[in-house]
């Protein structure tokens, strides 16, 4: 995680200092009847990093939106491979193309009441006012010993997986009568203000690799006040695609402790075709939108040149 973050970090500042220096260099000259023909240099020097800094924003952005391409059809090609049956590649994040079964009891969602293999619930409220924003008031997941039977082989489930699919919405009545059942049967740990305590406790399963995954954060009757209730659910025989980082000696998908953030396991549903087509939708849209950011960028360039000019009338 801390590699990646240093590397975007990086990059952005290499595009602020070279476009820093580009306005320092072609800062506008005022006209010749007009003395100094340009603005003192630590006035230079601070007009120039400023608006840099602001450029190079949506120019990072949009560096990023085009690389996104890359990222998604490279993505892509890896799955279509899969799905033909390529081997997996020891300590490599990889996609998994098959169906989802069980290797030990199913689990029961808490909202739905399906027998299922992964759920993952969410109850919350709008917390109102001009700056309305989501308030989760109640969350838990839970992953029961499953495989993926691929065209190469089985491949155990061994890592917590982030769902990259649509939710089921439910009424609130009686999901919140099903979720407060379902609170007084299990462990319920509530987050604070202390950042460390939260975070130690969301390493004990984003980095569990035995197989069986289980979270509830909240308290009892937590969900009193809700008005949204969704629930992810995945169940024995479902088609799936795993983005994950494999271990041969296991032979499984397993957590990365180095590097849990970046190297974190990603679930999405559907038949491998549907897949294909998100994938090169999204990098169609991530394109449009690196484009538009730096057209964006683009604009910000003439406009500084345009204020700075300007400043000597």
């Amino acid at each position: 995680m801390k590699k990646g973050c240093l590397v975007s970090f990086a990059v952005y500042v290499i595009v602020a200092v070279g476009f820093a220096m580009w306005f320092f260099i072609h800062f506008p000259e005022a006209p010749p009847n007009v003395s100094p023909r340009l603005p003192p240099f630590p006035l230079r020097a601070a007009g120039a990093a400023g608006w840099a800094l602001v450029c190079a924003i949506p120019a990072f952005l949009g560096l990023m939106g085009l690389d996104g391409i890359r990222i998604r059809l490279r993505e892509r090609a890896k799955m279509m491979a899969a799905a033909r049956g390529e081997r997996p590649r020891d300590g490599v994040v990889q996609p998994f193309v098959g169906h989802m079964v069980a290797r030990g009891e199913p689990l029961t969602a808490p909202l739905s009441k399906r027998e299922c293999l992964l759920f993952h619930y969410e109850a919350s409220h709008s917390s109102g006012g001009k700056s309305s924003s989501k308030v989760t008031d109640a969350e838990g997941y839970a992953l029961a010993p499953a495989s993926i039977e691929t065209p190469a082989g089985v491949v155990e489930l061994r890592a917590y997986l982030d769902l990259e699919f649509s939710p089921n919405k439910f009424e609130d009545e009686p999901s919140r009568e099903r979720l407060s059942a379902y609170q007084r049967t299990t462990i319920l740990y509530q987050p604070t203000v202390n950042l460390k305590r939260n975070y130690r406790e969301s390493e004990t399963y984003l980095i569990d690799d035995d197989g069986a995954i289980r979270y509830d954060h909240g308290s009892q009757d937590s969900a009193a006040k809700s008005t949204c209730f969704e629930e992810h659910v995945v169940q024995h025989g479902d088609e799936v695609v795993v983005f994950g980082l494999y271990s041969a000696t296991r032979g499984a998908i397993v957590p990365d402790p180095e590097s849990e953030v970046m190297h974190r396991a990603r679930l999405r549903m559907g038949k491998v075709n549907q897949v294909a087509r998100r994938l090169a939708f999204q990098a169609v849209f991530s394109g449009a939108v690196g484009v538009a950011l730096l057209a964006g960028t683009v604009w910000l360039f003439r406009l500084f040149f345009l204020e700075a000019a300007m400043s000597f009338i």
